[in-house]
């Protein structure tokens, strides 16, 4: 699978699943360094039909600058598609908790059992 942006610190892979949907998975870590890219990938996703999903799994660190970046695409998409987050670390989704961006219209943070 060819690397959507890949420096060294930060790997996104775009995974196209069999409907058509498109996930972005992520390694690595997401700081001052690699948000740029961060954000041109996410932007990337906004231009295909349906919810952006991203994969951060495999995210060893993300900073405050990073998570913005999740609540400002959020905000800009459309009405009726989201930006779904999944397997955020439990410290980084805390950290989305404290700053009350969890309530964010169109962010979504889909933990372990929970859609």
């Amino acid at each position: 699978m060819d690397a959507l942006f890949h420096d060294g610190s930060l790997c996104v892979f775009p995974v196209l699943a069999d409907d058509g949907s498109l996930t972005l998975r992520l390694e690595g870590s997401i700081d001052r360094t690699t948000s740029p890219a961060w954000r041109s990938a996410l932007m990337c996703a906004t231009g295909r039909e349906g919810d952006v999903v991203v994969d951060m799994a495999d995210v060893e660190f993300i900073d405050v600058a990073g998570l913005r970046e999740l609540v400002s695409v959020a905000l800009s998409l459309p009405a009726g598609r989201r930006l779904r987050v999944r397997r955020l670390a439990p410290a980084m989704a805390k950290v989305v908790r404290l700053a009350g961006w969890d309530g964010v219209f169109g962010l979504v943070l889909e933990e372990a059992g929970r859609p």
